[in-house]
């Protein structure tokens, strides 16, 4: 004798509603895991670009304080010692940063560079209107032989 094939009949119908809630249940919390990583994903790629931006300002800071390049004097304005020849860290000549021409480095997107003394006198290097966002960084430097804020600003491409 053949037997008959298993139906929702022949289970009855409450077993059938139990596989299909079962399978709902699974596929609404695939769907919420799934969607809570977008989430997730959309704020690590915010935080990447900040990230991008605050490490060419201050990439651009350090290279200011710590090189020296009479010929490119954004790629470096450290005061030199010349009686010990090396370059005295932290101390920004003014009359190098002042020849300084940042539109040169374009990968960079520098949109203001400028010093603040500890009086409150301001000098600005470098100055253009960027759209986007932007980051700021501050360093402490030493300009003219007085402590002073070497503040740095760079936006993201428009």
């Amino acid at each position: 004798m053949l037997k008959k094939p298993n139906t929702i009949n022949s289970k009855g119908i409450i077993f059938s509603i139990d596989s299909i809630l079962a399978v709902l249940i699974i596929f609404l919390m695939i769907f919420v895991f799934v969607y809570s990583i977008g989430l997730k994903n959309k704020k690590n790629l915010e935080n990447l670009s900040e990230f991008a931006l605050f490490r060419k300002a201050f990439s651009l800071s350090d290279l200011i304080v710590k090189n020296r390049n009479v010929n490119f004097p954004e790629k470096g304005s450290a005061c030199v010692d010349f009686l010990k020849k090396r370059i005295i860290e932290n101390c920004v000549d003014s009359a190098l940063i002042s020849k300084s021409d940042f539109l040169k480095i374009k990968e960079s997107n520098v949109s203001n560079v400028k010093i603040v003394k500890m009086n409150g006198f301001e000098k600005i290097f470098f100055n253009t209107q960027k759209k986007g966002p932007c980051i700021s960084v501050e360093r402490l430097v030493l300009f003219e032989k007085q402590k002073a804020k070497l503040i740095v600003k760079v936006c993201e491409n428009e």
